[in-house]
């Protein structure tokens, strides 16, 4: 990231320019040939402040520097010298040294002033300055940043994405970036902060090169304050933002659960927490949202689902505190798309899950008498099967764990682990959670 930044700062400052181009075109006696402090806003406590002359200097004796806001005096220091002798040429330097760094107000401009007659050649004293002003900002933010890759560009894949400054930088506390999925923040990510040379850059390391949905719209924000100057951490950033379009040709996947609490809990009067349960890490995005809806399109009640890991499961509920089910109305419990999404690499989302709220259960006799099942952990108990009825118990792949013919109305099968299977009874199948 260095060689970068290092790229772009011999393009911004291939030279240096001077000052005091007003001042030298009235100016009949001795001009610095540059000043420290001007050209650039200033991100930082002033300790020093240097005018180079061509030659030796000398300054009168008692001679102030001042620094106005506004026609308010804010600072004043001596005037010092120290000439630099080379094999070439002296170099004269009038300083300006402040025993305790100035840390002026931010969002204001200044001047610095040195009267007229107070610098001279120590060589021919009756060269000597003009009045020396020199005007400069202390910013109230870090400014505009370029963002490392083109706005509105597709991409494939990548593995850094940040903002340059035109200052060095540091990160305030738990400072992160967020990363939006067509509108909705779906990731947030620990900033990397780095300088070098008058030149900051905050950004997101996703560890490896990731790939983003083809046709897909991203955004990667950097929120409001969340990067400080160097050494003024009162001085912060605004909001950043870089949009693009994801280009991966690869297949589009999705997060899909692999149970829900409805499939063996069928509420008739109201309905409670339902539960989801995937078989793979994922977390909550920024705007996670589940919606009780009835007669396939009313919204009867959207909640904010919380999230847990147990057992090698992560459980998504969505707790609809009672919500009264009118009868013969039809529902459905909804996760909107983007709800969760995986933790790390490419960014994979759910897409709009819908469940019905049954309220039969699918195993039944061919009576139609349902058939009672219940899971205590790994045990699965059935009762109420008929006499001589094939039952089996399969992995979520088809492959078989356990066949039985009942021999009377109950059964009892043992899950070798915590996962999904499938459990037939006769030619009925359905889905069960073992834990």
């Amino acid at each position: 990231m260095i060689w970068i930044m290092k790229r772009r700062i011999l393009i911004s400052m291939m030279t240096m320019v001077a000052l005091f181009l007003s001042m030298s075109a009235r100016a009949s006696g001795l001009v610095p040939e540059n000043c420290t402090i001007g050209e650039y806003p200033v991100y930082y406590p002033i300790e020093y402040i240097g005018f180079s002359f061509d030659g030796a200097i000398s300054v009168a004796e008692g001679t102030l520097a001042s620094i106005y806001c506004d026609e308010e005096v804010m600072a004043t220091a001596p005037l010092t010298v120290n000439n630099e002798v080379g094999s070439k040429r002296t170099q004269g330097k009038a300083e300006i040294s402040f025993e305790t760094p100035l840390i002026l107000p931010k969002g204001k401009t200044y001047k610095l002033v040195i009267p007229a007659n107070t610098i001279y050649k120590t060589d021919a004293p009756t060269i000597s300055n003009d009045q020396l002003t020199v005007e400069f900002s202390v910013p109230a933010t870090l400014g505009d940043a370029d963002p490392s890759i083109e706005d509105d560009t597709t991409l494939e894949k990548e593995q850094f994405i940040g903002f340059y400054f035109k200052t060095e930088t540091a990160a305030t506390d738990g400072s992160e970036a967020i990363l939006l999925r067509e509108g909705v923040p779906v990731r947030t990510y620990p900033l990397t902060v780095s300088w070098d040379w008058n030149l900051g850059y905050a950004g997101v390391d996703f560890g490896k090169d990731i790939s983003f949905e083809d046709g897909v719209g991203y955004t990667l924000r950097l929120p409001q304050g969340a990067v400080c100057a160097l050494r003024r951490p009162d001085i912060t950033n605004n909001e950043e933002e870089v949009s693009f379009v994801g280009s991966s040709k690869g297949a589009v996947k999705t997060l899909d659960y692999v149970w829900c609490s409805l499939y063996d809990h069928h509420p008739t009067d109201v309905i409670d927490s339902v539960l989801f349960y995937y078989d793979q890490p994922v977390i909550l995005s920024g705007n996670p949202a589940i919606q009780l809806i009835m007669d396939d399109s009313v919204v009867v009640k959207e909640v904010v689902p919380i999230l847990n890991a147990q057992d090698g499961m992560w459980i998504l509920t969505a707790d609809f505190e009672s919500t009264p089910l009118t009868p013969a109305r039809s529902y459905s419990v909804v996760i909107r798309e983007g709800t969760i999404v995986t933790p790390d690499g490419d960014v994979v989302v759910n897409s709009t899950n819908t469940t019905k709220v049954d309220t039969i259960t699918g195993l039944q006799r061919t009576d139609t008498t349902p058939i009672h099942m219940t899971t205590r952990g790994r045990n699965i108990e059935l009762s109420g099967i008929s006499l001589g009825t094939t039952v089996g118990l399969f992995k979520a792949d088809g492959s078989i764990v356990a066949s039985r013919k009942a021999i009377a109305g109950s059964l009892i099968f043992h899950a070798p682990a915590p996962g999904v299977y499938i459990l037939k009874v006769g030619s009925a199948a359905q889905k069960i959670l073992a834990r």
